[in-house]
């Protein structure tokens, strides 16, 4: 008879490898599940200034284009 922790342990580990394998990549401007991850306005100001060259870099996909 296997555990019941390992079975408990195996079914997170395929739940959690089911979860991170629906979840899209965070476009521009898409809503998020929690607000905590924008960036403020103010860090963000500094990061996204529209017309630069870094106008498409990772951070701003991962952030919200302000």
């Amino acid at each position: 008879m296997v555990p019941l922790s390992r079975i408990i342990m195996l079914k997170n580990t395929l739940v959690n490898f089911y979860k991170k394998k629906r979840l899209p990549p965070p476009l521009n401007n898409a809503p998020r599940l929690s607000p905590a991850h924008y960036p403020t306005p103010r860090r963000a100001h500094r990061q996204f200034r529209p017309g630069s060259p870094s106008d498409f870099s990772a951070r701003q996909v991962q952030g919200r284009v302000w």
